[in-house]
């Protein structure tokens, strides 16, 4: 099965979305929606994320001391401590459609899973098709031992480790939530 992984820090910081508790909330409850697997959020330093996890039936971690911006350490003490065989992630201020998980479980034969983005825009969501893979659109194998680098371009490079592996495009739909410009609902 899937174990997502979720860090969340709701203080501020340079373009951080609005209203992020509320989010959290729809991230998790979207997370929820989908019937399978589980969810660990980790609290980056952030006792309110601690405090809205625990109104839900998920793993929420104990606080951890604040990361640097962009550090890969929440997410590696989340990959620890998963259940499950397979990993994918959400961000605390997006959110998973329907039938999310069970496109990536319905796909565990590769290595790795990637998918593309979707926004808002003006209540419809379009496919962000960047031609590149970032931190919320894959899912890996547990045991591929995926550790996640610190600084802005972690994703990229978690997606260089992840290229030694067999990987396969799915359909599923992931909700980017929180690009400046863009609706912020």
């Amino acid at each position: 099965m899937i174990s997502v992984v979720m860090p969340s820090y709701l203080g501020h910081y340079p373009n951080a979305a609005t209203d992020r508790p509320a989010k959290l909330r729809r991230a998790i409850e979207s997370f929820l929606d989908q019937g399978i697997g589980e969810l660990v959020v980790v609290p980056d330093g952030c006792e309110e994320t601690k405090q809205i996890a625990s109104e839900y039936p998920i793993k929420c971690l104990n606080v951890l001391p604040k990361s640097e911006p962009f550090s890969g350490h929440p997410r590696n003490v989340g990959i620890a401590v998963a259940s499950y065989d397979y990993i994918a992630y959400l961000d605390s201020d997006d959110m998973i459609d329907s039938g999310h998980l069970q496109a990536i479980a319905d796909n565990m034969d590769a290595d790795w899973l990637w998918w593309d983005d979707h926004i808002d825009v003006n209540r419809r969501y379009v496919e962000l098709k960047l031609g590149c893979i970032g931190t919320s659109c894959i899912a890996h194998k547990k045991d591929l031992r995926i550790v996640w680098p610190d600084g802005y371009a972690h994703d990229w490079k978690v997606v260089e480790q992840l290229m030694n592996y067999q990987g396969k495009k799915i359909e599923a739909k992931y909700r980017v939530m929180h690009i400046p410009g863009v609706l912020d609902a």
